[in-house]
């Protein structure tokens, strides 16, 4: 299903600049409109349990932020924003990054699949 989403994102998005792009501007408007700031050590201990890799990228600006939306923003918002992030990142040639977002994605995607079975 989110390998489907991944492709619908790519061409939808067309080329991408040299940076993270699109989702990462948006990704700080939801961080400020809902001042998840605040949350940062909490996002960021969640996204280490969920993906302990996570622990590595945590000074990259954009898996930092991403664990903060991840946190603190809707859940439906973050798993979007989060395939579009991941998608802009692998075009510009950040697959480390990419790879750590595609990993808390799947977390995510996990823990929905178990909630729909209880």
């Amino acid at each position: 299903m989110r390998a489907v989403s991944l492709m619908i994102c790519a061409f939808a998005l067309g080329p991408v600049p040299a940076f993270a792009g699109l989702a990462q501007d948006e990704m700080n408007a939801v961080i400020a409109k809902l001042d998840l700031e605040r949350t940062r050590s909490e996002a960021h201990a969640r996204c280490v349990q969920d993906v302990p890799a996570t622990i590595e990228w945590l000074r990259d600006p954009v898996v930092e932020h991403y664990c903060l939306l991840r946190y603190g923003a809707p859940r439906q918002f973050g798993l979007f924003l989060g395939v579009r992030l991941s998608v802009e990142l692998e075009q510009v040639g950040k697959s480390a990054q990419s790879g750590v977002i595609e990993a808390l994605l799947d977390v995510q995607d996990h823990s929905r699949d178990e909630t729909a079975r209880r």
